[in-house]
């Protein structure tokens, strides 16, 4: 997002540019001087427009030996040097930028961002905390220092900070951190649900989903919750509501919706759950490996064959399914006519793990996150249809 937002900015600062040097008019007698009036200058924007940061350096390194006062050039250095993994060369840039004593209020909270962008880059993350306050002190509304802030809270797993500084950026009109809000407070739930506060925890859960209803394993957890005090009926409820909210997510709660309806002695339901989300959707693989489990457990070993078979079509590549089918298989006695047919189906197949894809960075993984490791995205990640 940040490289985005670079661009944009450089844009404008290009165009701003232009229009000083070809459009407007200038007085009498004037001489332009400074790296900012420089073929270079206009050169290293144009490079970093096209995604040439190699040539962007370049000019814009000639472009700040022609006048070392200009703040906006060696900002703009350093940024790029980070983004091409020289951290170090990016703070001593920004360091040099904020020791000035001429700075304008604009350039040195500038320079403070992009100094702890690159604490942050480093690691450094308690130097990178402490710029970013810095930041924010001095300007009280600088979104990127709250934004920033809160990330790093979320790696220390600070979720009360981190809650803190989404809720001054929503409240400065950031919409987008709902989703985070939530997710945040789902994390502080799982505390007082392992604390054993389960009335604590049961109002944590709710308002995530009421900051968002897309903060999926609020609902999980809720049910959780409710189940550990003694409310299974209420238990239901929430894991059925995840699984009318978002049936693709249904696979998360089968096991808890089968222990719950086995407790209120309505295991029919349970059966009569999978069969219509089977019904629903014809793609839906890991609702019919649930069935075959439930027909193999009941004796139904032929049922089950069929529904894994049908799993197997609809996503031929998960060791998932074929791991269950050589179970079956090897408690069956291995029949031959079973064994040819499953030969048959899966002649062409490679088999993976099922893999999850981060839809902002495209980080894969074999387990369900609610939170990239990576980019450190919010429910951003989906199954990888190969």
């Amino acid at each position: 997002m940040f490289w985005y937002i670079l661009i944009a900015l450089l844009v404008g600062v290009l165009l701003g540019r232009v229009w000083a040097m070809f459009i407007r008019p200038e007085p009498a007698g004037f001489r332009r001087e400074g790296s900012r009036g420089s073929t270079n200058y206009i050169l290293g924007l144009n490079y970093l427009i096209s995604n040439q940061t190699d040539l962007a350096i370049l000019e814009l390194g000639k472009a700040a030996k022609l006048d070392s006062k200009t703040v906006e050039v060696f900002i703009t250095l350093g940024n790029l040097f980070r983004e091409k993994g020289h951290v170090e060369r990016a703070i001593q840039i920004h360091k040099g930028v904020l020791h000035r004593s001429n700075l304008s209020n604009v350039e040195r909270n500038q320079a403070l961002l992009c100094l702890g962008i690159d604490f942050k880059k480093a690691g450094i993350i308690d130097r990178a905390i402490g710029i970013f306050e810095e930041l924010i002190q001095r300007d009280p509304d600088n979104i990127n220092g709250y934004l920033n802030l809160a990330e790093l809270y979320e790696e220390l797993m600070e979720w009360e900070k981190a809650y803190a500084a989404h809720e001054k950026v929503l409240q400065m009109g950031y919409t987008a951190n709902r989703m985070a809000l939530g997710f945040i407070q789902n994390e502080l739930g799982l505390i007082s649900l392992g604390e054993k506060d389960y009335p604590g925890a049961i109002k944590r859960f709710q308002k995530a989903i009421s900051s968002d209803p897309t903060v999926y394993p609020a609902y999980i957890n809720l049910g959780d919750a409710y189940l550990e005090n003694g409310e299974v009926p209420l238990a239901i409820n929430c894991w059925e509501k995840l699984v009318a909210i978002s049936p693709l997510k249904s696979y998360l709660v089968f096991d808890r919706l089968k222990k719950a309806y086995e407790m209120v002695e309505e295991l029919d339901r349970y059966k009569s759950l999978l069969v219509r989300l089977a019904r629903e959707n014809q793609k839906d693989w890991r609702v019919r490996i649930a069935l075959a489990e439930h027909d193999r457990e009941n004796g139904r070993a032929k049922k089950a064959y069929r529904w894994l078979l049908e799993a197997s079509r609809v996503n031929p590549h998960s060791l998932t399914i074929h791991q269950f089918f050589w179970r079956l298989l090897l408690e069956e006695g291995l029949p031959r006519d079973k064994v040819e047919e499953y030969v048959d189906t899966t002649r062409e197949m490679v088999f993976f793990l099922d893999p999850y894809i981060c839809l902002k960075c495209h980080y894969k993984t074999t387990e369900l996150l609610w939170r990239c490791p990576h980019c450190h995205a919010w429910n951003s990640f989906v199954e990888e249809k190969l």
